[in-house]
């Protein structure tokens, strides 16, 4: 199969799956008080995260045992984010681990023809990997509802920064 084509098939069926769970966790979550934004963060997570596997993939070695090791824990923390939208503090750290660990997972394949973007990639991970811990912290701290309302606003202004004013998921940019 193509590269691309494997790309794009393998976004849609990982963010088809994510939000199915996603579906199921907020039946069961949604009277809980920062659910509402943390079901909203989710959703734009499985936007972003569309786009970035359907960009990414294509450059990533496929038989690379590192990198699908990497995957594997990547995937597994989504479902943890998923599970988690009734609790905003393993939501938050699940975030965090999973930004974490996608930095990790994207600077192993800096070396590409494609390094301003992926430079930019690992770039905006660590960057979210800085705001999730801050929400992780500030949920401990403070009002978890408030924290997870402006944390999510933020999610979703980075985001919109991402996709529609300088688009990251571009290998051609």
């Amino acid at each position: 199969m193509h590269p691309k084509r494997r790309a794009v098939l393998k976004a849609s069926v990982f963010t088809g799956f994510c939000a199915f769970l996603l579906v199921i966790t907020a039946a069961r979550s949604f009277h809980l008080p920062a659910a509402p934004a943390l079901i909203i963060c989710y959703v734009l997570l499985l936007v972003a995260t569309y786009f970035s596997v359907r960009c990414f993939d294509s450059i990533t070695p496929p038989h690379d045992p590192i990198q699908i090791i990497l995957d594997l824990v990547l995937g597994a923390l989504y479902v943890c984010i998923a599970w988690s939208v009734g609790d905003p503090g393993l939501f938050t750290l699940a975030m965090t681990a999973m930004f974490s660990l996608s930095v990790i997972k994207y600077a192993l394949i800096l070396e590409t023809k494609h390094f301003r973007v992926v430079r930019r990639k690992v770039f905006f991970n660590a960057l979210g990997t800085v705001f999730c811990l801050a929400a992780t912290v500030g949920v401990r701290l403070w009002d978890p509802v408030l924290v997870t309302s402006l944390w999510t606003a933020g999610f979703a202004l980075a985001h919109a920064y991402l996709l529609f004013v300088r688009p990251l998921y571009r290998l051609d940019a």
